[in-house]
């Protein structure tokens, strides 16, 4: 072919992104480590260690490497990295958006120039990262990989520390201070910090330490260990972060009203308004200073312009792209209360309650919505919960693209709690959802279910539901048995029904979670510890002891004819009571160990000890010298002389298969049994010696679980 000719033919080919078959060189992965000494970009700051053919190799060798700075680049651009930071860049609409989906449909987003962790690639175009608690995906060119190499505290460089991460520390006054870091592309591209005094800080916390936290409860004193969960130093609950706004003040409209006056000297729009706050939380269930911190966050304390010209002091209208569009209101009251009323309450707050349609729809209607609209209802999906939250939980989520949204509110709502005497702080428990769990009306399984949970399950007639999120916060205020009272996320009645339309009555709303679905993150005092067993022991043995494994089995040789168990509860207010009892050769004795909490709720385990019968096998020829199980563990070492053990498994469904080694060659052994009765298998191991004399070994097959 003319060489003008082939040369304008791959210049054609180029601007048409075609390539005949070979044209173009593989790509090279490489296996580099980022230097400590020099900056992100900086000539030489990766050093080679070994190149692939193929990403997956690549990232695999990443992966396996003890290096923490290790990195893989695909033909010299960075693609993957052991440990590091992410930087989110815009994906559409001014916004950086995950690529995973919540189980209601919704795609969370943040900010742009947000710093976040990195968590690990899911492919070559891929990654997994955490910001404000929501563990998400995102397309690799939708972020500035940053790896920890060039990071505070790690790197070195003389012009270095230009990216550093969040973190949490204790000041001089015993507060967490939480500098939130963000990311400015001027001067070669480094952090900058802006700081928010949040809580009390907790007692493991040292004064001017920094402390790294991926969703602002689990700490750790070193970034790369917060991103991989590993060597926790402590957790600690943002009160007012996980607070439910459905909770109540004890501040009157007048003590509101003077915090606005310190904190604006009577120059806020909502200057002797504190009044608004508290009718809104009486008719509608909004924490009135909470409500106030929300606007004192959201509108400079009313005094920015759409809180002086439009009486909006919650941003209402005002999404990124289009902040002008901020709805205006008729008065400082109206801004306040229809807020409440419908953003909070009926939109934020519903958690998509369950309708009783043996009641018809009259029984749901309202003055201010339409006749049967409940027969279409179908829950709200700005609904994660009702506590000002993170990314992952909480109003947070929805409300604001800003991912410490949340934090900042509950930050002015400590700020004012303290000016006024901190009266509010600490008067609820709080827990957290381990599961998508269910509200009950009663507390009962089988009473009402009025709500989940979880974000709003959109495909719930048709049988599917929702899971996710994980992590919602419950105000707990009470007990009852294996239950938790809370207050509900909806306005209930006096049925024990819920909607989102009715005002709220706090008499009335409260629901009821099982305790085994919920970590309690803050015991304020008005709620007795769980029965909790921390450890049971057998003194000279090993039961591999489990909080929620309540039986235990145990052989001894037929010469103990004692033994010592000792237990320790979890709790102080707990106490413990061991039935020690003697031991019967050839039989099972039950040793009864309960713990019992200060409402004497009770969990009882047992720990069951075989003794084994007297030795019978005098004639070695007749012995075996081994047995092993195909699968399961025996308690007792074995002793060809001792006929009787146990074996535990994590089944009994299937059967067992041993296998018996005579202790005489020339004997033969059968394997008899295995029918299953009474919870257990009991198999006989026959041994026929030579001359005919024949003597028995007995197995009975356990399952603990």
């Amino acid at each position: 072919m003319n060489k003008k000719l082939t040369i304008l033919l791959l210049i054609i080919l180029t601007i048409l992104n075609i390539f005949p078959s070979g044209a173009l060189a593989a790509s090279t992965y490489t296996l580099a480590t980022a230097d400590v000494n020099k900056n992100l970009n900086d000539s030489g700051c990766y050093k080679t260690v070994k190149t692939y053919t193929s990403f997956t190799s690549a990232y695999s060798a990443l992966n396996s490497s003890a290096d923490k700075h290790a990195v893989v680049l695909k033909d010299g651009k960075l693609i993957a990295m052991k440990s590091g930071m992410i930087i989110t860049k815009e994906t559409s609409g001014g916004l950086f958006h995950f690529t995973n989906l919540f189980g209601n449909g919704y795609t969370p987003y943040t900010n742009t120039k947000q710093v976040g962790y990195y968590l690990g690639n899911k492919s070559e175009s891929e990654i997994m990262l955490e910001i404000s608690g929501f563990e998400g995906t995102t397309k690799l060119r939708d972020v500035i990989l940053v790896p920890a190499a060039f990071c505070y505290p790690y790197n070195k460089a003389g012009s270095g520390n230009r990216y550093e991460f969040d973190y949490y520390t204790k000041n001089s006054s015993g507060d967490l201070v939480h500098y939130i870091s963000s990311y400015s592309s001027s001067n070669g591209g480094y952090t900058t910090f802006a700081s928010i005094t949040v809580d009390k800080a907790p007692a493991f916390m040292k004064k001017g330490v920094r402390y790294y936290s991926t969703d602002g409860y689990v700490y750790y004193e070193d970034p790369i260990d917060a991103a991989m969960e590993k060597n926790e130093v402590g957790r600690h609950c943002i009160y007012y972060k996980n607070l439910s706004y459905r909770s109540v003040t004890s501040y009157t409209a007048a003590k509101l009203d003077s915090y606005t006056k310190y904190k604006t000297g009577g120059d806020s729009a909502y200057s002797g308004y504190g009044y608004a706050f508290i009718k809104g939380q009486k008719t509608y269930g909004v924490n009135a200073a909470m409500e106030m911190a929300f606007a004192n966050h959201e509108s400079a304390y009313g005094e920015s312009g759409y809180a002086t010209n439009r009486y909006n002091f919650f941003g209402v209208g005002a999404v990124d792209s289009n902040p002008d569009g901020a709805y205006e209101y008729t008065s400082p009251e109206d801004g306040i209360i229809q807020h409440m009323k419908y953003y909070m309450n009926r939109y934020f707050f519903d958690a998509y309650a369950y309708v009783d349609s043996s009641r018809g729809t009259a029984y749901y209607d309202v003055p201010d919505k339409s006749k049967g609209y409940i027969s279409d209802y179908t829950g709200d999906s700005r609904y994660f919960g009702t506590n000002p939250g993170n990314k992952n939980a909480g109003v947070n989520t929805r409300y604001a693209s800003d991912p410490f949204h949340g934090e900042k509110v509950s930050a002015h709502m400590y700020a004012i709690d303290k000016y006024l005497g901190l009266k509010d702080y600490g008067k609820y428990s709080i827990g957290m959802t381990k599961s998508a769990t269910y509200a009950y009306a009663k507390p009962s399984t089988s009473s009402w279910k009025v709500y989940k949970y979880s974000c709003r399950d959109r495909n719930r007639k048709s049988g599917t539901v929702s899971k996710d999120p994980v992590g919602m916060m419950v105000t707990i205020v009470g007990e009852e048995g294996s239950f938790y009272k809370v207050l509900s996320e909806m306005p209930m009645d006096k049925n024990g029904l819920a909607c989102y339309a009715w005002n709220y009555d706090h008499d009335l709303s409260y629901v009821y979670v099982k305790k085994s679905d919920i970590d309690l993150i803050y015991d304020c005092g008005n709620l007795a510890n769980e029965a909790a067993m921390k450890n049971i022991s057998v003194t000279g043995y090993d039961i591999g002891f489990k909080e929620d494994v309540y039986e235990y089995f145990l052989t001894v040789d037929n010469s103990v004819t004692d033994v010592e168990v000792k237990a320790t509860a979890k709790y102080p207010d707990n106490t413990v009571t061991v039935e020690n009892k003697s031991l019967t050769a050839g039989k099972f004795t039950q040793i009864v160990v309960k713990v019992k909490n200060s409402t004497s709720d009770e969990k009882i385990y047992t720990v069951n000890v075989y003794r084994n019968e007297a030795v019978s096998h005098k004639n070695l020829a007749v012995t075996l010298k081994s047995i092993s199980a195909s699968r399961g563990t025996f308690t007792y070492s074995f002793d060809p002389k001792v006929d009787n053990y146990t074996l535990y498994t994590d089944s009994l469904s299937s059967d067992v298969t041993f296998t018996c080694t005579p202790t005489d060659k020339t004997s033969k052994t059968e394997v008899l049994g295995g029918s299953l009765e009474g919870g257990q298998r009991l198999y006989t191991i026959v041994v026929t010696s030579a001359k005919g004399d024949v003597s028995y070994y007995r197995i009975r097959v356990i399952s603990p679980y």
